[in-house]
């Protein structure tokens, strides 16, 4: 009797937690599967773990081939190639994603394109004038026999960084997701072609350089294959206008991303120049892998972000702040484990997987971890462009250039190592990361008329 009465409430209970899975899954099917903004996060996400594959299988067949000071020589050179970027669009890509109209906003990119073609024109005369010898009386003499691949690096790079923004205006996340494969593939097999013809430091170089123009051919393609009907709204006076509608770009972010780069490329600079490139080697080596896992996501929640962002400011300004929470939460739930795990691990798994001479690197892992747990959590999803607050991100990375520059100074004074000096940027860094969210914070406040 109990037998047959348990059988239809067992059926019920079953039938109640199958009703139950399908309601829970069809809500998450439509918030996560469906939604357009996870739909492109996963989209990049899975190119950035496919081309990142790529960089990590390649890089100990990398390391064996060139040496610490080879990787030192090719810090310096992306160095130099990051700060004259700056000048290549004024910044004016940055604005890509914001005009409402098409045709404002290819006029724009055709202005990024016109600028850059010019600057690179005048990067080759200087570099044939003047080149050698600036670089002989600098900390840039490494680089003598690498100047003629700058001018080239500037105008791949600069229309890299172009075609990227339009990919993010037009939600193109596997268009973004390809390039990011392509960049690795083609970057890590010339790396390696010319590294097996001893071509060392100059393969690391071509192979950064081979990596850029793949991508950009990428973007091009895909570019043109939408738009190459509305190419014919392309006008001077059109250019004119929107430049002068988005003056605030090269105003303010123009020398703001150029501190930015700065404060993000002075330890180069000045590891190289109180330690040697050997140093600077294995500095680039452990940011690099430490940063690598998060930044896969990271990065890719980025770029969806400028991109939903740009949306919300036009349609719902009152969305940003819930977004920026939640894009937050979620990359500190990501970076905090993952880089903390890889900053135990690295002083035990570097000289195994990238050679004895690379062992120091993992002391360096741990040395930055902090600084890289607080750029993964708090820099990407930076709101203060698409605010309008441009001149506070001006004094930001004014501010944090200066700190970078000082500590260093400090450390040299006093004598310290370059792992205790490494030590006291990551703090430093770490703590100005953490002024940044709160002035994203204001800034989506001001937005709002909160």
């Amino acid at each position: 009797m109990f037998r047959k009465r348990s059988i239809p409430l067992l059926d019920a209970i079953v039938n109640e937690i199958i009703s139950k899975i399908y309601i829970i899954w069809g809500r998450f099917h439509e918030r996560f599967i469906e939604n357009p903004t996870y739909v492109g996060f996963y989209s990049i996400l899975s190119g950035s773990v496919l081309g990142q594959l790529v960089m990590l299988l390649a890089t100990p067949i990398i390391t064996r081939l060139y040496s610490p000071s080879d990787f030192g020589i090719l810090s310096l050179y992306t160095m130099v190639v990051s700060v004259l970027l700056v000048f290549a669009t004024l910044k004016y890509e940055l604005a890509i994603p914001l005009p409402k109209e098409n045709k404002k906003a290819i006029n724009l990119m055709t202005l990024c394109f016109g600028l850059t073609f010019g600057i690179s024109v005048i990067s080759i005369l200087l570099i044939g004038l003047i080149g050698r010898v600036f670089a002989s009386e600098t900390d840039l003499s490494l680089l003598s026999p690498y100047l003629w691949v700058i001018s080239l690096s500037i105008f791949g790079g600069g229309v890299y960084n172009i075609l990227n923004y339009w990919a993010i205006r037009d939600k193109k996340y596997s268009d973004i997701a390809k390039t990011r494969v392509n960049k690795s593939v083609f970057g890590s097999t010339g790396k390696i072609a010319f590294g097996i013809f001893n071509m060392a430091p100059l393969g690391l170089i071509l192979g950064e350089f081979i990596g850029q123009i793949t991508g950009g051919l990428t973007f091009l393609r895909s570019f043109l294959a939408k738009n190459r009907q509305e190419l014919n709204c392309i006008s001077w006076k059109a250019m004119v206008s929107i430049a002068k509608q988005y003056y605030r770009f090269p105003l303010y972010s123009c020398p703001s991303v150029l501190f930015n780069t700065l404060a993000f490329q002075m330890p180069v600079l000045m590891l190289i120049r109180l330690y040697g490139p050997e140093t600077v080697g294995l500095y680039t080596l452990a940011n690099s892998v430490l940063v690598l896992p998060a930044s896969l996501i990271s990065s890719a929640a980025s770029q969806v972000y400028l991109g939903e962002v740009a949306q919300f400011i036009h349609r719902d300004p009152a969305k940003v702040k819930k977004y920026y929470h939640a894009v937050t939460r979620k990359l500190a739930f990501i970076s905090l484990p993952t880089i903390s795990l890889i900053a135990v691990l690295a002083p035990f798994f570097f000289p195994l997987i990238f050679g004895t001479v690379w062992d120091e690197a993992g002391l360096y892992c741990i040395a930055l971890s902090g600084m890289v747990i607080a750029q993964l959590i708090f820099s990407p999803p930076s709101i203060l462009h698409y605010c309008g607050r441009n001149n506070w991100v001006l004094l930001f990375d004014i501010s944090r250039t200066i700190l970078t520059g000082g500590v260093f100074l400090l450390c040299a004074m006093w004598g310290y190592s370059p792992l205790l000096s490494l030590v006291l940027y990551s703090i430093t860094m770490a703590l100005m990361y953490v002024v940044n969210y709160f002035m994203n914070l204001k800034a989506i406040a001001c937005l709002t008329k909160e």
